[in-house]
């Protein structure tokens, strides 16, 4: 029997065989010569389904979907004094080129 060929990628039809193989309790040869499929691209789909592409028999994975919620920058003022009682507060390292260009600017 001729080897049935599939070029859509996007059909359920290797899915559809490893899930049936899966179950049937043939060796891979065996399924494959019943079913006329070529056993390299069998492989190659039942490699590529086995890496979380398709549910084993609707056991769950024991992964869940997280949202990843990006945290807030902030930015702690910054606060100079000079000359009489000179101070400078608030040095944060997401000022710190700020406060390169300012003493560099002041020297």
């Amino acid at each position: 029997m001729p080897a049935i060929q599939n070029t859509k990628q996007d059909t359920p039809f290797w899915p559809d065989h490893v899930s049936q193989w899966r179950d049937s309790g043939l060796s891979q040869a065996a399924y494959c010569r019943q079913h006329g499929l070529c056993q390299n691209g069998f492989s190659y789909y039942k490699r590529k389904y086995s890496n979380g592409l398709l549910p084993d028999k609707g056991e769950p994975s024991g992964f869940v979907r997280v949202q990843v919620i990006p945290q807030p920058q902030y930015h702690e003022p910054l606060t100079l004094h000079f000359a009489n009682g000179a101070r400078l507060t608030g040095i944060a390292e997401n000022n710190m080129e700020m406060i390169k260009q300012l003493a560099m600017a002041l020297s």
